[in-house]
């Protein structure tokens, strides 16, 4: 079973379970330069400074989606979910 041609939006939810948890990996990616992602400064408020994604909720699930590689990104899914839930 090729797990890329079978890979969609609603395995990709169930996998990362909810949108911030894709939005750290694709973050993580976008900080590893493994993809090129549109990012925001936000100019205003309390998080003057901080650097976001410039995506809504279902260009995230498409991006990872398009760009998934499980046995390339493990390490990274891995870390992610042990910072969440240790």
């Amino acid at each position: 079973m090729n797990l890329k041609n079978n890979f969609s939006t609603d395995i990709a939810k169930k996998k990362f379970g909810n949108k911030n948890n894709a939005y750290l990996f694709l973050f993580e990616l976008k900080i590893k330069n493994y993809i090129d992602l549109p990012i925001k400064t936000i100019t205003r408020g309390k998080n003057k400074g901080e650097k976001i994604l410039d995506l809504n909720t279902n260009q995230i699930w498409a991006k990872i989606v398009n760009n998934y590689e499980l046995y390339r990104f493990k390490k990274i899914i891995i870390r992610i979910f042990r910072k969440l839930y240790l």
